[in-house]
């Protein structure tokens, strides 16, 4: 809903990453939720073990990552990476589980 988007903008903040940068590791606290403004990042699982890559996919601008594993207070099930210059709308854990509430 439009009102929701409006609070996200308010609470949220802007970041810049270059290429190959890791945003999100798995295995790690979720904390942050993003919104891909521009340029494009991997997403990638690896099992444990026998340590083979299950997944590999792209994600554009205009997506969004990172909801579920703070939703659902998991730790990452995913790694995602940088494949260029990336914009982030950035929130956190906490202002999203307030959004949640609304």
């Amino acid at each position: 809903p439009i009102h929701v988007e409006k609070k996200i903008a308010r609470v949220g903040w802007f970041e810049e990453f270059g290429p190959l940068k890791v945003l999100v590791r798995q295995g790690h606290v979720a904390v942050n939720f993003y919104f891909l403004i521009k340029g494009s990042v991997t997403v990638s699982r690896v099992d444990d073990p026998p340590h083979r890559l299950l997944e590999d996919n792209v994600l554009e601008s205009g997506s969004q990552f990172g909801e579920l594993d703070i939703l659902e207070r998991k730790h990452r099930s995913e790694t995602i990476v940088s494949k260029e210059r990336v914009e982030l709308l950035t929130v956190d854990r906490q202002v999203l589980c307030t959004l949640q509430e609304t």
